[in-house]
Order: structure tokens, then sequence, then C-alpha cells
């Protein structure tokens, strides 16, 4: 219980970093679709597939059943807009994330660009391992170029288990910035409701070997193509709604935060 409890209370939110230079790990937490920041990222360990999974744990590519695409957009703490586009197929997937702010009071404007190639390979019946190239792009207030390297597991089975090792490798794009290697973790297990109904619990905690890690939990319940979730951490509560039709799906998100909301919809077409 003392666990559960220090997770939930854990300050910080680094998936939900705003302002100024940041790594490229926040900044491409930053691109997660409204599915999974509607469940503040705890998703980590879920088998969802598809090209959010470019962004959230690689080794989820490695359920991904065909050629599909996502384009995500939504607003940033009220100051900033955030856009993202990936394409996934079997293995494999490829993503790009726009970070952008002019502040009207006349603040530092902030733009940065980044593109992620993800791997994911089964492994065994339930286990799969991934790893991602992630490449950033800051443009203001100063330009630079930088690259990262993670590894990412993926296990399925009564209770899931995700792990997510980010900057393995990494060159900061900006002179004195610093890339610590850190590490995400998560589990999910599925709530025991009657069919159709299907729901499942989530936790994760992120930036395990920085000053400052972060926890979030999460729920989803699904109906057919009707999906609800909901997330929390130590200062935000995310809800979030999703509907499928045909080839398509919709997923909505809101972070409802003291500072300011933060909302994001995504498009994911699988063909």
């Amino acid at each position: 219980m003392k666990f559960w409890l220090v997770v939930l209370t854990t300050v910080g939110l680094g998936l939900l970093a705003g302002a100024g230079h940041v790594g490229v790990g926040t900044t491409f937490r930053l691109g997660l679709d409204a599915w999974d920041l509607a469940l503040v990222g705890a998703a980590l360990a879920l088998p969802q597939g598809g090209p959010g999974a470019v962004f959230l744990n690689p080794a989820g590519l490695a359920y991904q059943g065909g050629l599909s695409a996502l384009s995500s957009y939504g607003g940033q703490f009220a100051v900033a807009s955030v856009s993202s586009l990936a394409v996934a197929i079997p293995w494999l997937g490829l993503g790009g994330v726009v970070v952008s702010s002019e502040p009207e009071d006349g603040g530092v404007a902030y733009h940065s660009e980044g593109a992620a190639l993800g791997v994911g390979v089964p492994v065994a019946p339930g286990f799969a391992l991934g790893g991602r190239l992630k490449v950033l792009h800051p443009v203001l207030p100063e330009e630079g170029w930088g690259w990262a390297v993670d590894l990412a597991a993926l296990i399925q089975g009564p209770v899931y288990f995700g792990i997510l090792v980010e900057g393995l490798l990494s060159q900061p794009a900006i002179p004195g910035e610093e890339w610590p290697v850190s590490a995400s973790l998560g589990l999910g297990l599925d709530l025991p409701l009657p069919p159709p109904v299907v729901s499942r619990l989530a936790l994760v905690v992120t930036g395990l070997g920085e000053d400052t890690p972060s926890g979030g939990l999460g729920v989803e319940l699904w109906a057919g193509e009707l999906g609800l979730r909901a997330g929390i951490t130590s200062d935000t509560l995310a809800v979030g709604a999703s509907l499928g039709w045909g080839m398509f799906r919709v997923h909505l998100a809101a972070l409802l935060r003291p500072l300011a909301p933060t909302l994001r919809a995504s498009l994911i077409v699988n063909f």
C-alpha cells in the first residue's frame, strides 16, 4: 500500500513538461496521441499496437497488424501547440512531432521538431523487444541537432509489464544540456467485467534515474468501438473518449490542470 501511495503522490510531470529547452525524451512524450495522453502515459505496458507506439513504447510495434497512420493536434498549457504524425507497418513505425509556442506577452518563442524510427520484434509468445532512434531539431530560441537511442520491452499475460530505457546513447542538441539515461516502468491488468465490456487498469513510473521521478495511474473502459478512459498524476486529472467506425478511430483527451487545460485530438486510419 505504501508503494502505491508514493507513486500517486510523487511530484513531477516529465511527460507534460513545457517551456524552455527540453530533453529529447520530453519532446517526444509531448507527442503522445490522445489515447495515451488520457491515460497520462500509463499505457506504457498495454499492448495497443498502432502508430502511437512509436512515441510511447516501440516494443508495441511488434503487435502492429497492418498499415496504419496517426495524426494528432492539440494545445499545450494554453500557450503552445503540439502536432504529431506517425505511420506503422508490422514491426516498424516512423513518427514526427512539432512543439511550437509564441507567447502573446512577448516572452521567448519556442519551436522544436523531432523524428523517431521505432522497431518492435516479437521474441516469444507474449514477449516483445523494441528499439527507437530519436532525432531532435530545436529551432527557437536556439538551433541545434541531437539524437538518442532507446530500448524497450513488453510482456503480455495476466499482468502486463512494460519498460522503456531512454538515452542509452545520446548527443544533446544544445551545448550544456544534459540528457541523462532514464527508465520508465509500466504495469497493467485486465479488470473482471462481464463481456462485451473490456477494462484495464494501468500504472506508470517515469524518470527513474533522474532527480524527480513521477507516476501516473490510468483506467480504460471499452464497449465495442466506444472507449472511455481517465488518468491521474499528482496534480493532473485526464479524461478521454474514443469512437471507431470502419477503418477510422478518433481519440479525444483533456488534461485538467490548475495552471491551464491541455486538449488533444487524434485520428487513426487503418488501411
